[in-house]
């Protein structure tokens, strides 16, 4: 006859694998749960600031430093790894480029911006999953990976320029976006010719020594 204590035990054992189980499968389907356009372009934008030696938090969507802390929590405290990396970098490509194909027709002004700034951020990304790469370079297979990734995107990209080559055009109001202060970019676009002695140039070729004799100083120069 089974002990009562050997039942709860039995009974503890059952329901702590089936929960992790369950915990395990929530954060398999967690990595590739797509929100919003708003939010799938944010991804977007993020993969392109990834730097060498950095890693990618599929849950929290934070950049992480390769460190001994950073591998200690991925394999513990929070689980995560490159294949869901990974998973969730493909599924983000694949999102915006169904953006981008939904709205390349459109003649609204809002779609025509908004399609602009998809192809530049997947040509900004393509560097930030060079990085990544780099920095699992031990890893053959998810490097191999990437470069399918990349030449995918490449090709994508190449297909959509022979239709619609104004999309590749620099699009000045993502250059305001991206500016930290609109202002100074406003006022670059206008420079004056400043002397360095003498203040704005006023159209003038004179040297100093032609400015002070012709204005009768005959000071030490």
């Amino acid at each position: 006859m089974t002990s009562p204590s050997r039942k709860v035990a039995e009974f503890v054992c059952w329901n702590s694998t089936y929960l992790l189980g369950l915990i395990k499968r929530s954060e398999e389907y967690q990595t590739v749960v797509m929100e919003s356009t708003p939010e799938i372009l944010s991804r977007l934008k993020l993969l392109s600031h990834i730097q060498k030696g950095e890693k990618l938090g599929s849950k929290t969507m934070t950049l992480q430093a390769d460190t001994w802390y950073t591998r200690l929590v991925r394999t513990w405290v929070s689980p995560d790894n490159r294949q869901n990396t990974l998973k969730l970098i493909r599924e983000v490509v694949s999102r915006a480029f169904e953006i981008l194909l939904h709205a390349i027709g459109s003649t609204k002004e809002s779609d025509v911006f908004q399609c602009r700034s998809i192809v530049t951020d997947l040509h900004k990304c393509q560097t930030g999953l060079h990085n990544l790469k780099a920095t699992y370079s031990e890893d053959i297979k998810f490097g191999c990976d990437m470069d399918i990734l990349l030449q995918q995107i490449a090709a994508r990209l190449s297909e959509i320029r022979k239709g619609y080559p104004s999309l590749f055009e620099p699009n000045p109001l993502e250059q305001v976006i991206e500016c930290k202060d609109p202002g100074l970019q406003i006022a670059s676009s206008s420079p004056k010719q400043i002397s360095p002695q003498f203040g704005p140039s006023s159209g003038s070729s004179l040297s100093p020594l032609q400015v002070a004799t012709s204005t009768g100083d005959k000071g030490d120069l």
